[in-house]
């Protein structure tokens, strides 16, 4: 019952976020900048498969199901690391040990930028999934504001610079998701009790 009202809202909530506007000639992106690169420019040739919604699944299993706790999720979402989803099931050839050539980098973000469903006639790239379940775990806390505060600054530390437009906008996403997902939380203990 919980499940499907959170991916109804899933559906309600990015009709009413997505940056990018509806074409009638086809989907909307979740974002304006999904499948845009860390530089601006359109990332070509990666794969959206309309007929998948693994990162959906992906994120209802993973982050709203499994609800990870903000320091576990940070541990574990730097790049290739558990929650990184947009190098799930990386193949071997395009670890970074293995990138020899510009032609090797591109395939590597082709596969980053792979596109799936993420609501009826919205699609996301990998890139989207990660950032939206990076927002969930911040907004999800109670404390968005702080929380999306240590992230910035674990990034920073980590890259020397702050997310780029490409990373935040589908953070955002997800952080409005996170927010409803605790006002869920905060019901269900009203409701039942907390947990003993």
């Amino acid at each position: 019952m919980i499940r499907s009202r959170i991916v109804t809202k899933i559906g309600h909530l990015t009709h009413n976020q997505v940056v990018a506007g509806s074409s009638p000639a086809g989907p909307s992106t979740l974002t304006s900048h999904s499948f845009v690169s860390f530089d601006g420019k359109a990332i070509r040739g990666a794969i959206i498969n309309m007929n998948s919604n693994d990162g959906l699944e992906w994120l209802l299993n993973e982050i709203i199901d499994g609800n990870p706790n903000v320091i576990h999720y940070m541990n574990n979402a730097n790049y290739l690391q558990y929650f990184d989803y947009k190098t799930n099931d990386l193949p071997e050839s395009l670890h970074p040990d293995n990138i020899e050539n510009d032609l090797d980098n591109q395939a590597l973000n082709r596969y980053i930028y792979r596109g799936s469903v993420f609501s009826p006639g919205i699609i996301a790239s990998a890139r989207d999934f990660g950032n939206v379940a990076a927002g969930i775990v911040a907004g999800r806390t109670g404390m968005p504001i702080i929380a999306r505060g240590v992230f910035d600054g674990k990034e920073l530390i980590d890259t020397g610079t702050l997310e780029p437009a490409v990373s935040r906008y589908a953070q955002n996403i997800g952080l409005n998701m996170g927010m409803d997902l605790y006002l869920l939380d905060v019901a269900k203990k009203i409701k039942y009790g907390p947990k003993i």
